[in-house]
């Protein structure tokens, strides 16, 4: 490990180094039991995907839409985070479909292409759910679907789950466009958690002609914010980002414009591991392959 570059969660994450933070004090007792007890059995992670919308600011740099969670929310009540969600069963329903196959997603992301197809689903079902924004077009005519907004009973019934994506494009002909999407980074939950999510970190552009908002019963607050100014407000403790979305924030505020991400790599698998140091600290580490 000592050959090995360390990084913090602010550093470009790249091969060949390791990632190094401390855990949130929160989360001290939880990793101190799973220290303790050699048979320590992780909970399964479930499949998540979630989506950085991103805008070209009105003067240079980039803007991301985040959301600060519910504090009745199981997981990280209270904290800002981007649109996204846990993996259903729905979607796995096949898609009317455009753009990268799941089996080009498959190796992306490295999964089964059912897997992939259902990732991608997921990223677009819940970005249209949390801030109805839809990456979807027109089966015939081309172009974009514009009239998003006019669609929040169908947005209430997907988060009810009464209503598969796969079924509302059909019905109202469209096709979801996995190309607006592009894969960033992968990252798991460390073992020590009850909740743990296997989680595809996507970007997209939010399409000309429509809005995001804030209508999901998941969120007491929205808006548009500079990556910068997002890390800034969390390093003054005003706010709750966990490791993740500060690793993400902090490439989003090294990028200059929403094409330069799109042509980048996407991170591999990060899970975060607690170590123990010889003084007694605990800190979190993944290997960066």
């Amino acid at each position: 490990m000592s050959e090995l570059r360390k990084r913090g969660l602010r550093d470009a994450l790249v091969p060949g180094s390791f990632l190094e933070t401390k855990p949130m004090a929160s989360a001290v007792p939880k990793i101190e039991a799973y220290l303790a007890n050699e048979a320590f059995v992780p909970t399964e992670p479930r499949l998540a995907a979630t989506v950085m919308l991103l805008r070209e600011g009105a003067d240079a740099g980039l803007e991301v839409f985040m959301m600060r969670r519910a504090h009745t929310m199981a997981f990280v009540p209270d904290a800002v985070v981007f649109p996204g969600g846990g993996v259903s069963r729905l979607d796995y329903d096949p898609c009317p479909w455009d753009g990268p196959s799941p089996a080009e997603w498959s190796e992306k992301i490295g999964c089964s292409e059912s897997d992939a197809a259902a990732f991608v689903v997921a990223a677009v079902r819940e970005l249209f759910e949390e801030c109805g924004v839809l990456l979807a077009s027109p089966a015939k005519a081309g172009g974009l679907a514009l009239n998003a907004s006019s669609w929040l009973d169908a947005r209430r019934s997907l988060d009810g789950h009464e209503l598969s994506l796969s079924a509302f494009l059909k019905r109202e002909r469209l096709v979801l466009r996995a190309d607006l999407l592009s894969l960033q980074s992968h990252w798991i939950t460390p073992p020590y958690e009850s909740r743990r999510y296997d989680t595809c970190f996507f970007a997209a552009r939010i399409p000309e002609g429509q809005r995001a908002d804030s209508k999901t019963t998941e969120s007491n607050g929205a808006a548009w914010i500079r990556p910068k100014e997002m890390l800034d407000l969390a390093d003054r403790g005003e706010a709750i980002v966990v490791p993740p979305t500060v690793s993400n924030l902090s490439m989003l505020a090294r990028t200059h414009s929403i094409d330069e991400l799109f042509s980048g790599t996407c991170v591999p698998n990060v899970m975060l591991r607690p170590v123990a140091l010889e003084d007694g600290a605990v800190v979190l580490r993944s290997e960066i392959s």
